[in-house]
């Protein structure tokens, strides 16, 4: 149900694990590891939210730009689409009380809305996934984009830190890069 329940991405152990939790009421979240028996370090609530615009007295919702379609103006956004609150610390009772009437959440450390996609998917690789991958990795300080291991490879022998998929990569599979680097030629 928008606005009422949402789900929540919460990190542990710096944000190299998480877990989510689905359909969690949203005015629990002050006293989110009580209900749950969840500890966590930072969190990300998803909400569906419709736009501030959407619909009301003399409102029409079949204006010409009632709609946007770029992901830099999704916070425009009228029709339902996604909400991500990042917050690094959990939302407290008072927060809930000094926040505005029509805000969903308090105010949380980022914000990324999701561009309306009238389908109701939101699985669009450049309008919909890049920026949420963007706002997450963002969130969490950390690149993460699968590489394979000969580009992980390369990264350890030119960088000082390497993407935390190259980081278990190397810890669950150090032998197979040494062959796979052997065998692409970059060792001899």
């Amino acid at each position: 149900m928008f606005q009422v329940l949402g789900d929540v991405y919460v990190f542990r152990n710096d944000a190299t694990e998480f877990e989510v939790l689905t359909e969690v009421p949203i005015n629990l979240l002050p006293k989110f590891e009580k209900y749950t028996g969840r500890p966590f370090d930072r969190m990300i609530v998803q909400v569906l939210e419709y736009g501030a615009n959407f619909s009301g007295p003399g409102n029409d919702i079949f204006r010409l730009d009632r709609a946007t379609g770029d992901p830099q103006e999704a916070h425009t956004s009228n029709f339902l689409h996604p909400v991500f609150y990042y917050y690094e610390t959990q939302p407290k009772g008072k927060d809930y009380k000094s926040k505005a009437k029509w805000e969903t959440l308090p105010r949380p450390t980022r914000i990324h809305h999701m561009v309306e996609d009238f389908l109701t998917k939101w699985d669009a690789p450049v309008s919909h996934l890049l920026p949420l991958r963007r706002f997450v990795e963002n969130c969490v300080g950390s690149d993460l984009r699968n590489h394979f291991a000969e580009t992980c490879f390369k990264m350890a022998l030119t960088h000082t830190t390497l993407p935390l998929s190259c980081q278990q990569q190397a810890v669950t599979g150090t032998e197979e890069l040494l062959v796979q680097a052997h065998q692409s030629g970059l060792t001899s």
